[in-house]
């Protein structure tokens, strides 16, 4: 069976006789109706009920319709991607990040892409399996954390405040900061110890000679507001508050905000290494731009 074949049926189906297949192939007649039956031959079915000169599908050519539509589609998209891998174009990306930085960096981005930029596929994953993930094989990573050295191409997009989030009835509500050594004295709803905002806030309690006092982990950042605004705790997070709860900055000793790093990464034997990296770029200068101020805004 050839494509050549395929691409003869679905225009017979279409036009309904041979003459005008022929005319729009820009073939002899007897050319498609050797291709037809070659085709019919091979798959071992009839395609064609023949009425005069004109062709009706038979129960066999209508199944047999969509499938020799999507082989064709397939093989078309095929040719098409291997020139453009070729060139080192890129048409679709797949990306992966946490499910956070997915819904607060990513997707605001992509909202803004054009019809001529690549579309980008997204698979949530762990803030700490980022890395991991790229360099198994997908195109594109968002993590907190630098990649080790000595493996992937990165570059810094930005940096994002951590919040503390309290209930609208706290005697925090009407604050606009705290600091840590308020913080820790608090029951706090905290993400996972893998996460990358526990990460950078374990670090800065580290670095300020400082201990938790009572925490809980809740690695479900819904639910950690939920429980902030159910008064069970000060949940800690970098995204948009949920369920009326209120954001404070969480400063360090010196009062400044503790912040988390967002870095894009990819495999620098990419075939497209050079477009990810202006993808990159541009990542960045809209999470400075977009991302940033939103963030410290809230």
């Amino acid at each position: 069976m050839e494509l050549r074949h395929l691409r003869c049926f679905l225009t017979v189906a279409q036009l309904g006789t041979v003459t005008a297949a022929a005319d729009q192939l820009h073939i002899a007649q007897p050319a498609v109706s050797r291709q037809i039956q070659r085709l019919e031959r091979d798959l071992g079915v009839t395609l064609f009920r023949r009425n005069g000169h004109r062709l009706s599908l038979t129960d066999a050519g209508r199944h047999t319709l969509d499938l020799a539509h999507d082989l064709l589609t397939r093989a078309d998209r095929l040719t098409t991607v291997a020139g453009q891998l070729a060139d080192g174009q890129l048409t679709r990306i797949s990306c992966v990040a946490a499910p956070t930085t997915l819904d607060y960096v990513l997707a605001p981005f992509v909202a803004t892409l054009n019809d001529d930029d690549p579309f980008i596929a997204v698979v949530s994953v762990l803030g700490d399996e980022v890395h991991e993930a790229v360099a198994a094989g997908h195109d594109f990573g968002i993590a907190a954390n630098v990649p080790p050295a000595g493996g992937l191409a990165w570059q810094h997009l930005t940096r994002v405040p951590l919040h503390a989030y309290v209930n609208p009835g706290h005697p925090w509500a009407r604050d606009t900061s705290v600091t840590l050594d308020e913080l820790i004295e608090q029951p706090l709803l905290l993400p996972g110890r893998t996460d990358p905002t526990r990460t950078v806030l374990d670090a800065a309690v580290i670095a300020a000679r400082l201990r938790y006092q009572r925490h809980t982990e809740v690695p479900w950042e819904q639910m950690r507001h939920a429980l902030a605004a159910g008064r069970r705790g000060v949940a800690i997070g970098t995204e948009l508050p949920r369920f009326d709860t209120r954001p404070l900055l969480v400063l360090d000793t010196d009062g400044a905000p503790v912040q988390l790093p967002i870095h894009a990464c990819w495999s620098p034997d990419h075939y497209a290494a050079a477009a990810l990296e202006q993808l990159a770029t541009r990542l960045g200068t809209f999470a400075e731009q977009v991302v940033r101020p939103e963030a410290e805004a809230i």
